[in-house]
């Protein structure tokens, strides 16, 4: 084969390897993406704040899952709408805070993790932990696919039982 052909030959098979190779995601609009996870996780606390569960459930995927701590994964529409009611009318009396968070987005899915403070009526912090989100977008526009979150303590327990006597 003549150099000149032999050359286009491999000019062609590296044009052919080039377009077969993965792509990255596409960038466009992802910082745009990411601040809108982030306003989406402030405007979900807003709304927990308020009582407001269908606002929350606004942020939610239809086939959202919510993992929280200490009990069993709500994993229907219905199962993390009981959650929220139940969860909203026994913590009225505290406030959800987020602290340093980061995000990223890869396609159409994305994430958003970060820390968490939790007050109680006169601002004095009783808890604090850490949050994971998986958002997919879908339709133009990004829900909550997963949620969990923990504290860094456990929970004040009850008093210890005593000692059996001797």
């Amino acid at each position: 084969m003549h150099k000149l052909g032999k050359a286009a030959f491999f000019a062609a098979g590296l044009l052919i390897l080039t377009a077969c190779a993965p792509q990255p995601p596409d960038a466009t609009g992802s910082k745009a993406d990411e601040d809108t996870m982030r306003s989406g996780s402030a405007a979900l606390i807003d709304a927990y704040s308020r009582g407001d569960v269908d606002a929350i459930l606004a942020f939610m995927a239809e086939d959202a899952v919510v993992m929280p701590p200490g009990s069993p994964a709500a994993a229907s529409r219905e199962a993390v709408r009981r959650f929220y009611t139940t969860d909203i009318a026994v913590s009225a009396a505290t406030t959800f805070e987020l602290g340093a968070s980061t995000t990223g987005v890869s396609g159409n899915v994305g994430w958003h993790s970060g820390d968490f403070t939790v007050k109680d009526t006169a601002g004095k912090v009783v808890g604090a932990g850490k949050f994971l989100e998986v958002w997919r977008k879908q339709d133009g526009k990004w829900l909550i696919l997963r949620d969990m979150w923990n504290l860094d303590t456990p929970p004040a327990s009850a008093a210890a039982p005593a000692s059996p006597s001797t």
